[in-house]
């Protein structure tokens, strides 16, 4: 896609937030991925500022347990 427009950023991670047509989808997949990356200890941004890409991107962090730890 195009990206998401600034007024929408903040809005993308809340539960039923969506921009698509009645019965194309109902908004809560990035909340429940944002749930679910947060109670394993990661964090998950968006992304649309990068120059190796248009559009947006969502970036998801986790940390790694090593091995004995």
């Amino acid at each position: 896609g195009v990206g998401i427009k600034d007024e929408d950023k903040e809005k993308v991670f809340e539960p039923f937030f969506t921009t698509k047509k009645n019965g194309k989808g109902v908004g809560i997949g990035l909340s429940i991925v944002k749930e679910i990356v947060s109670q394993i200890g990661g964090t998950i941004k968006l992304d649309d500022e990068s120059d190796s890409f248009i559009g947006t991107a969502f970036v998801i962090e986790i940390p790694v347990k090593k091995q004995g730890a």
